[in-house]
């Protein structure tokens, strides 16, 4: 897996995506995974302290998603 979107405001279940992302980098196996946060919560701050690769906040073009998930992957040597 090269990279992870998660929006922080789930519906359903016990977790929100704080959580998930705070489990994730607390995980030895997925740790180094980019997390990028889409939301529509403008909560940058919380997710710099989270440890998140990128943020976007709702609405936005898919093409900026896009653009921040390649230049992260292409300069952790990954290929697009």
């Amino acid at each position: 897996m090269n990279a992870i979107v998660l929006d922080i405001l789930l519906e359903e279940g016990e977790m929100d995506g704080w959580a998930i992302l705070r489990e994730l980098k607390g995980s030895c196996d997925l740790n180094e995974i980019p997390v990028f946060v889409s939301t529509a919560l403008d909560e940058r701050e919380k997710g710099i302290s989270l440890g998140f690769k990128g943020f976007l906040v709702k609405p936005y073009k898919p093409s900026q998603l896009s653009e921040v998930i390649m230049h992260t992957l292409l300069s952790n040597g990954n290929q697009g």
